[in-house]
């Protein structure tokens, strides 16, 4: 779908110190996934991904007014809890009766690393770590089921070589030949050797176990991915290091 094309935007880039990654494979032409960054001035990054329930025209429409509501709360640059609750008045007020999405926002200070996040009921995040790989279990209330939810901001910090990915049911069930379901665990143990990647490449890791597991069979549900990640070594230190070891060398 065009539109959906459209929606889905190219991940950013020039960031120092960062690396973000965005995928969606469809099981239809029109898919109930949507993901999304908005970039601030002070390099501040929202992130977010979500999953409407249903599929069709349907679902591709609420997730137009999905993102339309997304980007215009953003602009006041609130807290990934208070984000949150605005989009389910939002969604409370134009979903259709039973329709619900699940929906992770985080908020990363490129300065820290630090991400504040806040979950309605989405599958949850793996967070890849030099010590092996963490699930990211919080969670509060889908969005759209109830008019007064209350979400919590939480927050991590990404160290040097760490990536947080997030995806959508879609993966874990992906399923094989033999009706077998993609494992959690599979998928936490290809992420386990990719600490220190790019966003893109744990992106494309990820691909192709789908493609290994489901041998190219079409897809039950839609797959989508968002991948955030802080470089091994940060860009900037190494210039700044590098200036200052040319100073060194002209003033010797």
């Amino acid at each position: 779908s065009v539109i959906q094309r459209r929606l889905l935007p190219p991940a950013p880039t020039g960031i120092a110190g960062y690396t973000f990654a965005g995928a969606n494979r469809p099981c239809r032409t029109v898919s109930g996934d949507y993901y999304d960054f908005v970039v601030r001035p002070d390099k501040r990054v929202y992130f977010v991904i979500a999953d409407v329930s249903g599929k069709g025209v349907t679902a591709g429409l609420m997730m137009a007014g999905l993102q339309a509501s997304f980007r215009i709360f953003c602009k006041g640059d609130p807290r990934p809890a208070d984000l949150v609750t605005e989009l389910n008045g939002a969604m409370k007020e134009t979903l259709p009766q039973s329709k619900f999405v699940t929906l992770f926002v985080g908020r990363l200070d490129t300065e820290t690393g630090i991400i504040e996040y806040a979950n309605a009921g989405h599958t949850p995040p793996l967070w890849v770590r030099k010590k092996g790989v963490e699930e990211v279990a919080d969670t509060d209330v889908l969005l759209g089921v109830v008019t007064r939810a209350i979400y919590r901001n939480r927050t991590l910090e990404l160290a040097p070589g760490d990536s947080l990915v997030l995806f959508t049911d879609g993966l874990t069930e992906a399923e094989n030949v033999d009706g077998e379901d993609l494992q959690s665990t599979e998928f936490a143990r290809r992420l386990s050797t990719m600490h220190g990647a790019a966003a893109e490449e744990v992106t494309q890791a990820v691909e192709l176990l789908i493609t290994e597991h489901t041998a190219e069979l079409p897809l039950a549900d839609d797959v989508t991915l968002v991948v955030v990640s802080r470089n091994r070594v940060d860009e900037l230190a190494m210039v700044v290091a590098a200036a200052e070891e040319d100073a060194t060398l002209v003033g010797g």
